[in-house]
Formats: C-alpha cells, sequence, structure tokens
C-alpha cells in the first residue's frame, strides 16, 4: 500500500528544521510534538515493506519476513489518520468557537504547494533522468503528472507505482473544506457547543458508514475488470471506487474524530472516560493497537506476495487497520507529552527529523527500491537483504534531504507569503500542525 505523509513547516526566528528539533515543552491540547516521530515509524514501514516484497520477487524467497506484507496496510492507516486529525482540527475549532475557518483557497493553493513540486521533481528524475521508468504517451503523462491515476481505468499504479495514495489524499484536500463547510451549516450561529458537538459526531459516523458501505459494494456487489476494462483508460470506472476518497473515508474520519475530541478538551470539555484512561494510561491504547495488529495479521499472513485474500479478509484489514492506528495516535492527541518513554521517543531528535523528510521519504525510497532491481539483475549488488536496507535507506535519507530543503520548504514559504493571512487566527491550532502536507506508503 502507498500512503501519504505529512511534514511540518514552521514559521518563526530560526529555521524550520532547528525549531523542529528542538524539543519544546508540551501545551496542552494545541501541540503534538510526537507526531513526527510517528511519521517517521510510519515511512520506515514502508520502507520495509517496499524492500521486502522487492527483495521476495528478485530472489524467489517468498517466506521471507511474510509479516512485513502488512506494514504497508498498517503505514497507509497511520498516514491517513494524520492527515484527517491535523487537518481537520482548525475547521471544528473554528466551529466550537463560532470564528472564521480556514478561507478555501488559500487552503487548496499550500497543499498544493506542498503535494506537487516535489512529487514533480521525483517523478521527472525517476522518468527523464535515471530512466527507470517510461511515459509512453502524453495521455498517461497528464495523468501521471496530475495525480490522478486512480479516476482513470487500468492506470492506479501509474508513474512510480504508490502514487495512488497520494491520490486519494489530494482528493481529501479538495473535498475536506467543504465537508467542514457541510457539518457547520447543520447548526445556528447560536448553537451550543453540545448542539455542535453532536452535529458533527453525528455527521462522522455518517461519513464512516458511507465508507463502509463502499467496501461492502465494492467486495460483493461489483463484477471483476476485464482486460478491455482495464484497457480502456476510461474516467472515473467504477470498478476502482476501492481507490477513490470515498473508499477510504473511514480511516479519515477516524482521524477527524480526533480532531473533534482535542477541538472539544481544548475549549474546557472532557472526552469519555475510556479515552480518558487511554490516554492517562498510554501503554494500554497501543497495547489495544498491537492487539488489532496481531488479529488482522491473523485473519491473512500471506504465504507469498502472491497469495490472494478473500473478500472477507479483506474486509476484516481494512476496518481493523482503521483501529490499529486510531488507538496508536489516541496516546499522541491526549495526555500528557512528557510522560512515557514512547512518546519521549518520538520526540527525540533523529525520530522528528525522520518525520520532517518524511513526504521525501514516500517518495524517493521507492526511485531507489526500484533502481535496485536493476543494480541486482546486473550484478552490482548481491542477494543480502541487509545490504539492500542499507542502500535504499541511506540514498532515500539523502535524497529526501535535499527534496525538503531545496524543494519542499521554499515552496511552503512561497506560499506563506502568496497566502499571508490564510491561517485561522482565531484557533489554537499550533503552527507545525496547520503546515501538515501530505506523504506516502504503500
Amino acid at each position: 500500500m502507498t500512503t501519504v505523509l505529512e511534514s511540518n513547516g514552521l514559521e518563526s526566528g530560526n529555521s524550520e528544521s532547528d525549531a523542529l528539533l528542538v524539543e519544546a515543552a508540551p501545551v496542552p491540547h494545541n501541540r503534538f510534538p510526537a507526531i513526527d516521530g510517528l511519521r517517521a515509524i510510519a515511512a520506515l514501514a514502508v520502507v520495509v515493506y517496499h524492500v521486502t516484497t522487492t527483495y521476495n520477487l528478485e530472489t524467489l524467497n517468498y517466506d521471507t519476513w511474510q509479516w512485513t506484507q502488512r506494514l504497508g496496510n498498517f503505514g497507509v492507516s497511520a498516514f491517513f489518520l494524520i492527515s484527517g486529525f491535523l487537518l481537520y482540527r482548525p475547521y471544528v475549532v473554528a466551529h466550537f468557537a463560532g470564528t472564521p475557518v480556514p478561507r478555501m483557497i488559500p487552503f487548496w493553493g499550500r497543499r498544493f504547494l506542498r503535494i506537487y513540486p516535489a512529487y514533480w521533481v521525483a517523478i521527472t528524475v525517476a522518468v527523464y533522468g535515471i530512466a527507470i521508468l517510461e511515459i509512453k504517451n502524453f495521455q498517461i503523462f497528464f495523468t501521471t503528472y496530475g495525480l490522478l491515476q486512480n479516476y482513470r481505468a487500468g492506470l492506479t499504479l501509474s508513474g512510480l507505482g504508490v502514487e495512488w495514495t497520494l491520490v486519494i489524499e489530494v482528493s481529501f484536500y479538495l473535498a475536506l473544506p467543504l465537508i467542514a463547510w457541510a457539518l457547520r451549516a447543520m447548526t445556528s450561529a447560536t448553537a451550543s457547543r453540545q448542539a455542535k458537538l453532536a452535529v458533527q459526531l453525528v455527521g462522522l459516523a455518517g461519513i464512516y458508514l458511507i465508507a463502509m458501505v463502499v467496501r461492502v459494494w465494492r467486495l460483493w456487489g461489483l463484477s471483476t475488470p476485464t482486460l478491455a476494462d482495464l484497457r480502456g483508460a476510461e474516467w472515473f470506472p467504477i470498478h476502482q471506487v476501492g481507490q477513490w476518497l470515498v473508499g477510504y473515508l473511514d480511516w479519515f474520519a477516524l482521524g477527524m474524530l480526533l480532531a473533534v475530541g482535542s477541538a472539544w478538551v481544548a475549549g474546557g470539555g472532557r472526552i469519555p472516560m475510556f479515552g480518558r484512561a487511554l490516554a492517562k494510561y498510554p501503554a494500554a491504547s497501543w497495547a489495544l493497537s498491537l492487539m488489532c495488529f496481531w488479529v488482522a495479521l491473523q485473519l491473512n499472513t500471506p504465504e507469498s506476495i502472491y497469495a490472494k485474500v478473500t473478500r472477507t479478509q479483506d474486509f476484516g484489514i481494512a476496518f481493523l487497520y482503521g483501529l490499529v492506528a486510531f488507538f496508536l495516535i489516541l496516546p499522541l492527541v491526549f495526555g500528557d507529552q512528557s510522560e512515557g518513554r514512547i512518546r519521549r521517543f518520538l520526540q527525540t531528535r533523529v525520530m522528528v527529523y525522520l518525520g520532517l523528510i518524511s513526504y521525501g521519504v514516500y517518495l524517493w525510497h521507492i526511485i531507489w527500491v526500484r533502481q535496485l532491481k536493476v543494480w541486482f539483475q546486473d550484478g552490482t549488488v548481491g542477494g543480502n537483504i541487509w545490504i539492500w536496507f542499507a542502500i535504499v535507506f541511506g540514498l532515500t535519507v539523502v535524497t529526501a534531504t535535499a527534496s525538503y530543503f531545496w524543494v519542499e520548504r521554499p515552496a511552503i514559504r512561497w506560499s506563506h507569503r502568496r497566502w499571508p493571512g490564510s491561517r485561522s487566527t482565531e484557533s489554537p491550532s499550533p503552527k507545525p500542525t496547520d503546515e501538515a502536507p501530505a506523504e506516502v506508503t504503500s
């Protein structure tokens, strides 16, 4: 699976990298210092997934680390929930407070500049630089560079092969202001906070249910596409609905639920006792996350990378990975962020830095994995999987660093100059959250 991570950017007197690498005292309910570290873990999980999958394919060693075949699901779910949480929080804070929300056009413009420039550089290098990919015609060029693959028949894996989650992420960016507007419009300006909370919860439940219905329909209601269907390249083929935004709205909705809870607490409210207990004892929440991961493995730990899941397994795995990410992120949103070894580990300089460059890690690791296949086939690299990890990880960190400082950060700064007043000043959401862009897994 492929997913989208989110790199933070800061506006301060210091450089963004320095600011992110300094451990600051947590500010309750509006600063989430461990999120970058979680992005780093999700990104590394994606690297492990793609390296082991490619290693299995190239060496015909199908029993190598079978459980890593589920790390892609983990990365995707974590990234989508993080996006739902970080990006929706300013909207729901404004709803509860009755203040203006982030403006639509600046929001879309800043998201565009956060995603596309770095992606265009990476795909251009892959196709026209080191030539590990080929774009055969203008149709594929337009679809690939526009991040439209999921909405054209047979082109979901066009390009690097991992962009399909970026397509979903961009679709979420387009839809989020409209979703926020719709939920806000369901209450009057004078409605109580409790009434607004009820609308938010009912609305998110509806969004979650829609995704569940679509997933059931895709698995049990739609027929398998024919080769002619895949070759047609028509727009919005219904058999690919599972790769559209609506097919993953349940994961985004869970992240948005965390945003609602965070905004509610920031305004003086309380979350349910169960949530307070998990925030106070984060090990319990992470144990629940691990348990959901283990159950998902029991549903299907593939014997080889070619093993297919049944429809029931497919549904169960997708449902469980939403819970895996939900219980993993919950202690990073609520509770004292200075307590606990895991929270503190996620705030270390190394983890924060890897989280900072995580979008570049997503984009570039798959390029080096593909290049590694060439080096393996021509004998440049042997069949030791640890050497594969070292090569991919080292080259990925170098190019992801270059991507951030030479492409991503300049684009972030330009977007702030272009839309200087785009941030909702009434929202207590921290600056790092407002910069959330996107990143990916497999």
